[in-house]
């Protein structure tokens, strides 16, 4: 079962023209804000880079752990409450990780900027969620006095918090819909999601749309919106039949997992039975923590998230897996970790970080027994929690092959005179020993055995007619001595 992204419980507000001020935070914490520092050295600032990206535009106001507790406010202008006219505050929060979520809470102060004057609690302390949560305060109980609203930081030892968004504007006539979630529905069978927005509270809300899209919400409960394809961020709003209240529902993506996320799944890797590499593509966008243990030795294993191969050791019992750079990707450095056993009960044999091309990994293994088959684990360099926010997520390559040509087929052919014609190889595969031939296996380069002969003979014709073009491995077996050759298909 993967996981599964949640965006958890929203509270409704709208936006207005005639707001008193909009505050997106886009160039500074402007000077008619006030900042007050408190805990440990890192306080409010602006961030034009927040992980994950602003609710709108590019930049934020952020604040970063500190060890020492935070004890820190952002403090809005002065609001001169008039009725009808700015007795609404509503803003953006977010905790930029799930796994350290920040605690914070929004206080009131009918006097001044001092913090000891903010003795209202318009929310009592919570932890923001890792997706952008909408929140709203009625200030129609201080219309004719002047109000400072302040963000204040509590946490201790997190990551960041961020605010985006604020607005100073009126309460709307309209009646408000109320949304208790919004979650994401994966369907990777179909490389698709889709998004379940629960409605409490219908209000005057008519329909859910991405602006291209629309899909009617007639009564409460749950609106699925979609499908949308794998990948693809989209923006969904809760419309009503004033607009004045449209709800603004968030951005939602969903990256469906490679189909070698888990251990269970591992891609057979084929190893080239000599020092020839033979690339294939991998990729880590979308992958979940497999949870095997014990965890990589070397490296920065970060969250944990991972993709899994197998490979058997060839004849000789050495036997080399590396990594390198693809074209395009954004990953410019991995770490991989290499295990005998089974998923559940794994032993390391061999970790490495930097080894190969680059930053890349490469592990070298000898005296393994052959036929034996190892789990090589891929992962990103210190990839973070959120399969959503690795900054070099993406594809590589791999290769396992022989540490020097003298393994696999040679072996064949010095013991047993093994031979094979033509190669490339159209139709049929001729091959011959001094002894009976026991076995011949076709492979194909997703590690896939797509045909398998038992001749019992010294000559055989293996007939290949039936496959597409492209590389093989053909692993035969004379008189208990096996070797895998490489044959192209034309």
């Amino acid at each position: 079962m993967k996981k599964i992204t949640l965006l958890l419980a929203m509270v409704a507000f709208c936006w207005q023209a005639n707001a008193q001020f909009t505050e997106g935070f886009e160039t500074d914490i402007p000077a008619t804000w006030t900042v007050q520092a408190g805990g440990g050295a890192n306080g409010w600032v602006q961030n034009g880079t927040p992980s994950g990206g602003a609710q709108e535009g590019a930049a934020v106001a952020s604040i970063t752990f500190n060890a020492t507790a935070h004890d820190d406010y952002l403090i809005t202008p002065a609001i001169a409450v008039a009725a009808a006219t700015n007795d609404r505050l509503s803003m953006y929060v977010k905790s930029r990780s799930a796994t350290f979520l920040e605690p914070y809470e929004v206080l009131l102060s009918t006097t001044d900027t001092a913090t000891a004057s903010f003795t209202v609690t318009l929310q009592a302390s919570s932890d923001a969620p890792n997706a952008w949560t909408p929140l709203s305060f009625n200030l129609s109980a201080y219309v004719g006095q002047t109000v400072y609203v302040a963000v204040h930081a509590t946490g201790t030892n997190k990551w960041q918090l961020f605010v985006d968004d604020v607005v100073n504007d009126a309460i709307p006539s309209c009646t408000q819909a109320t949304v208790a979630s919004s979650t994401v529905m994966p369907d990777c069978m179909n490389s698709q999601f889709s998004v379940d927005v629960d409605v409490t509270t219908l209000g005057d809300a008519t329909e859910i749309t991405d602006g291209t899209t629309t899909w009617t919400v007639a009564a409460t409960g749950v609106t699925t919106a979609g499908p949308f394809a794998d990948g693809v961020t989209v923006s969904l709003t809760l419309t009503h039949s004033d607009a004045a209240c449209n709800l603004n529902l968030g951005n939602f993506t969903y990256i469906c997992p490679p189909v070698n996320d888990m251990c269970a799944n591992a891609t057979v890797l084929v190893p080239s039975p000599s020092a020839a590499k033979v690339w294939s593509t991998g990729t880590t966008l979308g992958n979940t923590a497999s949870g095997q243990t014990p965890t990589p030795t070397c490296s920065n294993f970060g969250a944990g998230r991972d993709v899994w191969y197998t490979v058997e050791v060839p004849a000789a019992g050495d036997i080399i897996i590396e990594t390198q750079t693809s074209a395009g990707t954004p990953m410019t450095d991995n770490g991989m970790a290499v295990y005998s056993g089974t998923c559940g009960t794994l032993t390391e044999v061999g970790c490495d970080d930097d080894s190969g091309a680059g930053a890349f990994a490469m592990v070298t293994l000898t005296g393994q027994t052959a036929g034996a088959i190892l789990y090589v684990r891929v992962f990103e360099y210190n990839n973070a929690a959120s399969k959503m926010m690795g900054p070099q997520d993406g594809a590589f390559e791999i290769s396992a092959h022989a540490v020097d040509a003298t393994l696999g087929v040679q072996e064949l052919q010095q013991l047993e005179g093994f031979n094979f014609y033509p190669n490339p190889v159209t139709n049929v595969l001729k091959v011959s020993a001094q002894s009976n031939i026991e076995s011949l296996q076709i492979v194909n380069m997703l590690g896939q055995v797509v045909k398998t002969a038992q001749p019992n003979m010294q000559t055989y014709n293996l007939d290949m007619s039936s496959l597409a073009t492209g590389v093989y491995f053909i692993k035969a077996s004379v008189n208990n001595v096996e070797g895998t050759f490489r044959i192209v298909k034309q």
